[in-house]
């Protein structure tokens, strides 16, 4: 018995690795692909990567290169129903809704069960991306994302079967509540457990109250309201520092606006020893469906605000403290609420982790999810 994992079109193989810093078990989607490998002969990979991704993979793992996103859409669908024909695929698993144009009337046409991981929302990217430079630019287009919406909802209702639901606003597109299974999106959690994990060495260095923030440095995830906050919670307490890990676009505008008590480490291999010495882990995101790291900070037990985007309330609500995006005065009060009371901080952060183990293992998730497919 064989099945398929589709990676999303501009989410390639090459791209996950570069965003986590070639630090692949963090990435829920490996974690997948490897449990699909337990339990099919043969996983067949696909993805809009140029090269051949194959030495990442598992050994049972084929990936199958469809070069760039105008092929992935146009034929991908045709090139998946070659191979499930051919390998007698019987679960198409989806990692997000961008890899939706791949399925079309594949499961119409073979005996093949499509899962969504429904934890992005395809047509928001055209609302929000306010990156720089012209093909962000021309992304933003509210006319392209109402066609985009149209398309994603079509696919989504005609041509899925399982929806495991990432972020609740996708439930405005599902027309039939019945696809959605009852599993949660889910994180790797043996990776994160704070009794087993020592603080990284910055905090040799950053001997304060540190706030920590994971991501990458673009405007969707929107670093410099959390610098500004921080320089108006810096102002109220004494000896406090910000620890910022990732890369990205706003790198240089970060670091010319952060400057003193602020650490920019980039990518970082090892970030649970980065939660582990954080007093608070914030999320300024400007659109954010399900930010990993946030999740990542919960299962380490750290108090977490988080601005209310997304599926981001649908994660914190009751387990944390949301605050509107790009508003530093709001962040900076709550930053300051949870420095000057550890003990509700402290709190939240028990609860955090108790949501984690409870309801969003992702390897529990993913078993659960292959026994209601097959």
């Amino acid at each position: 018995m064989n099945a398929a994992l589709l990676f999303t079109i501009q989410g390639s193989i090459e791209e996950i690795e570069e965003k986590v810093g070639g630090d692949l078990n963090r990435v829920s989607e490996f974690l997948i692909l490897q449990k699909y490998a337990e339990r099919f002969e043969k996983v067949f990979v696909f993805s809009d990567d140029k090269k051949d991704c194959s030495y990442l993979l598992p050994d049972n793992c084929y990936h199958i290169k469809l070069y760039n996103p105008l092929i992935y859409i146009i034929v991908g669908w045709l090139v998946l129903l070659y191979y499930t024909l051919r390998h007698r695929i019987k679960v198409i698993h989806l990692v997000g809704s961008p890899a939706l144009p791949m399925i079309f009337i594949v499961n119409k046409l073979t005996e093949a069960k499509v899962v969504l991981d429904y934890n992005y929302m395809w047509y928001k990217s055209y609302i929000t991306d306010t990156g720089k430079g012209v093909k962000n630019r021309l992304r933003k287009n509210s006319i392209v994302a109402a066609i985009v919406r149209q398309l994603e909802g079509f696919l989504v209702n005609n041509f899925v079967d399982y929806i495991m639901l990432g972020t609740e606003e996708a439930r405005e597109i599902i027309k039939n509540e019945k696809k959605i299974m009852p599993i949660k999106k889910g994180i790797i959690l043996h990776d994160f457990n704070p009794e087993k994990i020592s603080p990284h060495k910055i905090f040799e260095k950053a001997k304060t109250k540190t706030i920590v923030f994971v991501g990458r440095l673009v405007p969707m995830k929107d670093p410099l309201t959390l610098i500004n906050a921080f320089k108006i919670v810096k102002r109220k307490i004494e000896g406090v520092s910000l620890v910022i890990c990732g890369d990205g676009e706003l790198a240089e505008d970060c670091k010319k606006a952060g400057k003193e008590n602020v650490y920019f480490l980039g990518f970082v291999d090892n970030i649970p020893s980065i939660l582990k010495g954080a007093n608070i882990y914030v999320q300024p995101s400007a659109y954010d469906p399900s930010p990993r790291s946030l999740l990542e900070a919960m299962a380490m037990g750290k108090p977490c605000i988080a601005t209310r985007v997304g599926g981001v309330e649908h994660y914190l609500e009751g387990y944390g403290i949301l605050v509107e995006p790009g508003n530093p005065e709001m962040l900076a009060e709550k930053i300051v609420y949870l420095l000057e009371n550890p003990e509700v901080a402290k709190e939240l952060g028990k609860k955090a982790r108790e949501k984690m183990l409870k309801e969003h293992d992702l390897e529990k998730n993913i078993e659960k999810e292959l026994e209601i497919v097959l």
